[in-house]
């Protein structure tokens, strides 16, 4: 496990999140993934979702997951904090010790932990094959894959993963809650 704590480091995992800061969160994912499963933001930060993120690792090679945001000022975390508000890990790590990195106070810094500085936040492989992007404004995350299988294959049994009963439930739920403007493109009319 290691700190992003390199600028070129950010920028290669913003590259592979394909973020654009001009579109809200359900459009990139929408964009690239045919299957979305909406959460609250908080899922994001779940022990249960770093152990599913390692565990997804370890059968695939220990192949690289970041988890890292992207708003707020990442350079004023990195100058607080000394790296850039996110870590980069696999299946050898314990994911205890990831997630506690996650909400690690960061020496007195007004930014303090990843949890409490992040508004918009990602965790994903290298290869991109599935994403995790929630947006704090919204007050939801989506959990995105290519397929019903690779959501199977990333939650597996893990039944401690509290979702909303679907994606349509998850923009009422912002909407009312966070009145976060949910695009139709992507929930259509259920919402």
């Amino acid at each position: 496990m290691k700190m992003i704590s390199d600028l070129s480091e950010l920028q290669f995992w913003i590259g592979v999140s394909a973020h654009d800061p001009a579109l809200p969160f359900e459009i990139i994912a929408h964009r690239k993934f045919s299957v979305l499963v909406a959460a609250s933001y908080s899922v994001l930060f779940d022990e249960g979702i770093v152990r599913a993120c390692c565990n997804w690792s370890r059968s695939h090679l220990d192949e690289q997951v970041a988890a890292f945001f992207v708003e707020q000022d990442t350079r004023r975390f990195f100058e607080d904090a000394g790296y850039y508000g996110g870590v980069v890990f696999n299946g050898e790590d314990n994911h205890s010790d990831v997630h506690q990195v996650l909400f690690k106070d960061q020496n007195g810094s007004p930014l303090l932990s990843i949890y409490e500085a992040s508004q918009r936040m990602f965790l994903l492989p290298e290869d991109a094959s599935w994403m995790l992007i929630g947006d704090r404004g919204a007050d939801v995350a989506l959990l995105c894959f290519s397929s019903e299988d690779e959501r199977s294959d990333f939650l597996g049994e893990d039944h401690t993963i509290r979702t909303f009963g679907s994606l349509a439930e998850g923009a009422r739920h912002s909407r009312s809650f966070m009145q976060y403007p949910w695009s139709p493109e992507v929930t259509g009319s259920e919402a």
